[in-house]
């Protein structure tokens, strides 16, 4: 009987992980990284186009640990066919380097990046990091391109002044 309800609980945890889009590996983390009304969501507060490259720019996250990225609406509406990079910058006096995330920033401080898909008009990024980070992040930027331009190409996309270059988003 125990085995009976153990497999129900386990079948109904699954349906409810493909019923929102998420795996189970991404939900675990994201409900350990902050409680969901810590979560702050913003829009970007401009989008440059050159050439079918997308470059969303976010501002005013701050010391937050989870938040959630609006997408733009050409990069929502291709969602699937889209390669999506995030690069975050913190505050640091008058220096601008960015980080790639997923990944490690200069303060050591892991950001995570995911994708959620539970409502499929309105995807979004959500990044987490380590929590009770002293890291002020000063600007996010999202760089989108259908995937056959993120193809055949030499660029070292986690490195964005390398991406930024070759596209011609600088």
């Amino acid at each position: 009987m125990k085995k009976n309800i153990l497999k129900a609980m386990a079948l109904a945890a699954l349906v409810l992980l493909t019923a929102t889009g998420c795996k189970k590996s991404q939900l675990a983390p994201i409900v350990k990284a902050a409680p969901k009304e810590d979560t702050l969501t913003i829009s970007p507060i401009y989008t440059k186009a050159v050439l079918g490259v997308y470059e969303s720019v976010y501002s005013g996250v701050g010391t937050r640990d989870m938040f959630k990225l609006e997408l733009n609406t050409q990069v929502r509406n291709n969602f699937g066919v889209m390669v999506k990079h995030v690069y975050i910058a913190l505050e640091r006096g008058t220096s601008h380097e960015f980080y790639y995330v997923p990944g490690f920033a200069l303060t050591r401080t892991f950001y995570e990046l995911y994708w959620l898909y539970a409502n499929t008009a309105h995807p979004a990024a959500l990044i987490g990091r380590t929590p009770g980070s002293s890291d002020i992040i000063k600007e996010i930027r999202m760089v989108s391109m259908p995937k056959y331009l993120a193809e055949n190409t030499n660029v070292d996309f986690r490195n964005y002044e390398a991406v930024a270059r070759y596209y011609g988003l600088k």
